[in-house]
């Protein structure tokens, strides 16, 4: 199993971590840019929503 994104959660706070695959078919600069991405979903969940 290999997750691109994940969290921990400890007694120290949470952790979140994003990554990515590089295969030959893949550009790694694109690669590199969408971690964000990855991890904004996870931030989104996390945060509360205002009305």
């Amino acid at each position: 199993m290999i997750a691109l994104r994940c969290g921990m959660l400890g007694e120290q706070g949470l952790r979140l971590y994003a990554g990515g695959g590089i295969l030959p078919v893949h550009r790694p600069g694109a690669e590199h840019a969408e971690t964000p991405r990855k991890l904004s979903a996870l931030l989104s969940v996390l945060t509360p929503a205002h009305p």
